[in-house]
């Protein structure tokens, strides 16, 4: 299992949400033995600073690939535990699973953006884990001596890879082991926050100063209290007026999108799953699953969107949404009939293993062996009337019956319907 690192500050003009998308890629690279901007290989799996933008354009259809077949689930729950000398040196920005391919697949990715608030050259041992339902252990992957933000970074993001990853319902990426170097004094997060204390207090203090001689001046002349009372009103009241426009502002080109999933009679599919293209941390695509009335929530921003709907015994939708503030959407599903298919499929054969006088034999073993290599083999004993049956699908299978005293007989019989079939055994001379 692998782990991909890339921090952002030498990538001028290029969007971050695009170089987060890109990090997928990161453990393809360092395995050919790319190397780090410090001229080191790689040798661990964790990644080195990002190369000059020259060497973008050979990614890019890697990059590409990846994005597109990891889709973030920010339903997952999961956390990033420091240890506490982890803690006085890296701060955690955001963290995101993600599945490989669709949701659940056996491939998982945790990613995790930190940043480097003490100045020192880390490195670190970052461990992921990944449970079920029953918070029991589904894989976990360590990578040892990993190569920390570099100073004064604040957006070096690290993906570790896990697999047997279907029945996740949690997960944990843990980062401890810290080895600090470098011109940084280990007092210096203590002091800073001395420092700021103390400035704070120096605040206080003139302000303190300050107050008194505003009462002096309040009580020097009343009249001036009053209009000034009054123009600090009017300004209060232009400076609200201005506060709802900027809150206005700020909720201008998101919306919220509530989508509905439904059956061909109307009625909720409330085991249904709807995923929206884009969107997400790293815009890898969002999957929801509905609620019990077969509905699914999404925060978005205005403008066009694509949505797949899919469960099981239906055919999966895919439609355009234009959302524009808060919008509603229904999508209805078609019953694909996998359920009859499965059935028609089905065919009883029946096995009679008689001797040659037509008399059951009812110690016998009857073997079916499906046609070609890596078929399916079932083998069972024949009941008291000297017969077993098996259930197959359409297709060419050995038949073996065996009995002791009675030679060995094996045909090819071919299914597209129930049969019996009668396997004689003639008893050795």
């Amino acid at each position: 299992m692998d782990i991909g690192r890339r921090e952002f500050g030498a990538a001028t003009g290029v969007s971050l949400s695009a170089l987060l998308a890109g990090c997928s890629a990161l453990g393809d690279e360092q395995n050919e033995g790319t190397k780090t901007d410090t001229g080191t290989d790689d040798t661990d799996g964790a990644g080195g600073a990002e190369e000059s933008k020259g060497g973008e354009d050979s990614d890019t259809e890697t990059d590409a690939e990846d994005e597109q077949q990891m889709h973030e689930d920010e339903s997952m729950p999961g956390k990033v535990v420091l240890s506490d000398e982890a803690d006085r040196h890296l701060r955690v920005v955001r963290e995101t699973f993600s599945w490989m391919y669709e949701s659940p697949s056996d491939t998982c990715h945790i990613h995790v953006m930190l940043a480097n608030d003490s100045g020192a050259d880390l490195t670190v041992d970052m461990t992921a884990r990944i449970y079920n339902g029953d918070g029991t252990e589904l894989s976990s992957t360590t990578s040892a001596d990993t190569e920390g933000p570099e100073p004064g970074e604040d957006d070096a993001v690290y993906s570790l890879e896990l697999n047997n990853c279907e029945a996740t319902a949690e997960y944990e990426l843990e980062i401890a082991g810290v080895d600090a170097t470098g011109d940084f004094e280990e007092e210096a997060v203590d002091d800073e926050a001395d420092e700021e204390t103390a400035e704070e207090t120096d605040e206080t203090d003139e302000g303190d100063g300050d107050d008194i001689r505003d009462e002096e001046a309040e009580s020097d002349d009343d009249g001036a209290d009053e209009q000034d009372g009054a123009d600090d009103e009017t300004e209060d009241d232009a400076s609200d007026d201005g506060d709802g426009d900027n809150a206005g502002d700020e909720d201008d080109g998101v919306g919220s999108l509530r989508v509905a999933v439904r059956d061909e009679d109307g009625d909720p599919i409330n085991h249904a799953t709807v995923e929206v293209d884009g969107a997400g941390l790293f815009d890898w695509g969002e999957t929801r699953d509905v609620d019990d009335q077969g509905r699914a929530e999404f925060d978005l921003e205005d403008g066009e969107h694509t949505l797949t709907a899919d469960a099981d015994g239906y055919s999966p939708v895919e439609e355009t949404v234009e959302v524009d503030g808060d919008t509603e959407h229904s999508m209805t599903l078609e019953a694909d009939g996998s359920d009859e298919s499965d059935e028609s499929q089905a065919n009883t054969l029946t096995v009679f293993v008689r001797d040659g006088d037509g008399d059951p034999i009812d110690h016998a073993t009857v073997e079916v062996d499906e046609n070609g290599f890596g078929g399916a083999s079932e083998t069972r004993d024949v009941d008291g009337e000297g017969s077993a049956e098996f259930d197959l699908e359409d297709g060419e299978y050995e038949l073996t019956a065996a009995a002791d005293g009675y030679p060995t007989l094996e045909e090819t019989v071919s299914l597209d319907a129930d049969l019996e079939y009668t396997a004689t055994l003639r008893a050795d001379d």
